[in-house]
């Protein structure tokens, strides 16, 4: 018997709930989907849904069965997606996640960049700081700082990333420009509420690894909320390179003692197992790497920087 259509109407009628929503779904009609479904049952020799006034629910059988069709219509999918590949049609669903710095900024023109070479194919970005389970939350595609995060996954380190001690100008005039990484406690420090380091910051300066205490006098969950305070003169902060370069370029901001900088940290891709080394994983790294190389006080590492 050919298991392929039964299973897809299994399928359909779980996630529908009833076979009238499965047959609109699949677009042929209501008893063919019950006639396939019996089938798969006559096959099997058991039961695999119940059918009541309220629909159709599945049986423990019905839900293994369930659970393995989902797993060959998701890799029959894959196989016409990358099938299309070979003809220079990049097609498919692709999700990302990463903090909101990146993705206000450079990852977005990645998203852009994806969607204007390859129409057919689709991007969600999932902005957030917390480190998402890719397999729970069906996430492809993760970008991360400092760590590549635990479960599954295949993880990467792509690069690393600068940050800057950053204030305004204004603000210093009236709170003194500290001469030492000691005299930063003097100073408000305006706190990221996801950064791992709280009231001490992992700085360089003169040569040695130095953990300075600052102190708090803000909290904030945004960057946008971060660089407003830092434009009403509240203290100064810690901020990514690529986030803050144009307006200390501009003197909207000025470093917080120069040649004083926090440590450097990894920059991580994480992707899930099912996607990786897939046409659309191969692409959106091409594209991933082509945009953080032009991104200030990102270094990628050697061997990617060629490829992109």
């Amino acid at each position: 018997m050919d298991e392929l259509h039964p299973l897809r109407c299994l399928v359909a009628a779980v996630d529908a709930g009833s076979f009238t929503g499965a047959a609109k779904t699949l677009g042929v009609s209501q008893p063919a989907v019950s006639q396939k479904v019996k089938s798969l049952e006559l096959a099997y020799g058991q039961t695999l849904l119940i059918r009541n006034r309220a629909g159709v629910q599945p049986t423990m059988a019905g839900q293994v069965a369930y659970g393995f069709g989902q797993k060959i219509g998701q890799a029959l999918d894959e196989m016409r997606v990358e099938l299309d590949s070979l003809q220079g049609t990049i097609s498919g669903h692709i999700r990302i996640t990463a903090g909101q710095s990146l993705s206000q900024t450079y990852l977005g023109e990645v998203v852009i960049a994806l969607k204007a070479q390859h129409r057919d194919l689709k991007v969600d970005l999932v902005i957030s700081d917390a480190l998402i389970d890719l397999e729970k939350d069906n996430v492809d595609f993760a970008i991360r700082f400092g760590s590549p995060g635990q479960g599954r996954g295949i993880g990467r380190k792509i690069g690393v990333v600068q940050s800057v001690l950053a204030a305004t100008p204004a603000y210093l005039d009236r709170a003194g420009r500290p001469h030492s990484p000691r005299e930063l406690q003097n100073l408000d420090f305006i706190q990221y509420r996801d950064d791992t380091e709280q009231a001490m910051v992992a700085v360089t300066y003169e040569g040695q690894n130095l953990s300075v205490p600052v102190t708090p006098s803000l909290t904030a969950d945004h960057p946008n909320l971060i660089a407003h305070a830092l434009e009403k003169g509240l203290g100064f902060t810690k901020a990514p390179l690529y986030f803050v370069q144009n307006f200390l370029d501009s003197g909207v901001y000025e470093e917080v003692l120069p040649g004083c900088r926090p440590v450097p940290k990894p920059l991580y891709l994480v992707q899930r197992e099912e996607v990786h080394n897939t046409a659309r994983a191969k692409l959106f790294q091409e594209v991933l790497i082509e945009k953080l190389a032009t991104a200030p006080g990102i270094s990628i590492s050697p061997d990617l920087r060629r490829m992109g």
